[in-house]
């Protein structure tokens, strides 16, 4: 045998990995059935109060152009970024949707299924078995806590805390050597990290990869 055919990438090796994210999404849409298929969405209280709270910086952006660094409607005055970010050009909003198969807020099941597929990542990273990653991924996506934030409306946080396991994914990586893909990965995901808008998330993220 050549070594042109010992380098060729034996495809064979995706398909349980293909398995594993079907079922992922499978799972999502039936945990989720009446989001998915009767078109229910859950209250979210807080995703209300955030866009009530956005009224000061909506007005000021309509008469200004654009908008304000701080507001003074969110508890006792804030930066404004916090609760709205008018962003243009900026390449990594749309590629972190696609981890979320471009839905909006009110999709929980495609949130909890980009959880379980940075999970799913990460676990294969660390060369566990397919169906032992899958198993992580799943517990990881449909944990308990989870419901809380989605039924609350921490969608921020959710997202947040959605792409941690594909930074410490790109850390390994790192770690082991592999400094183009694994340095891709971590500056990627840290990018869809930062770009979530929860600070507290990132932080705590930011701390366990320097520990």
């Amino acid at each position: 045998m050549s070594s042109e055919q010992n380098q060729k990438f034996d495809f064979k090796k995706l398909v349980p990995h293909g398995i594993a994210v079907a079922l992922l999404l499978i799972v999502s849409c039936f945990y989720f059935a009446p989001n998915v298929f009767g078109g229910n969405a859950l209250p979210q209280p807080d995703n209300d109060k955030a866009r009530a709270m956005q009224t000061e910086v909506m007005q000021y952006l309509k008469t200004e152009g654009e908008a304000p660094l701080w507001t003074n409607s969110a508890f006792g005055g804030m930066p404004a970024y916090q609760i709205y970010s008018k962003v243009d050009g900026n390449l990594t909003t749309p590629l972190a949707r696609v981890v979320y198969l471009g839905q909006p807020l009110t999709s929980v099941w495609a949130f909890v299924f980009g959880a379980m597929l940075c999970m799913y990542l990460f676990l294969s990273v660390l060369r566990l078995d397919w169906r032992v990653a899958l198993f992580g991924a799943l517990a990881f996506g449909i944990t308990t806590y989870n419901m809380d934030l989605l039924e609350a409306g921490h969608s921020t946080k959710m997202s947040a805390l959605s792409f941690v396991p594909g930074m410490f994914a790109g850390a390994v990586l790192v770690m082991g050597g592999r400094f183009l893909l694994g340095g891709g990965l971590l500056a990627l995901f840290t990018a869809f990290e930062v770009n979530a808008n929860h600070i507290q998330i990132t932080y705590y993220a930011m701390l366990l990869l320097g520990i």
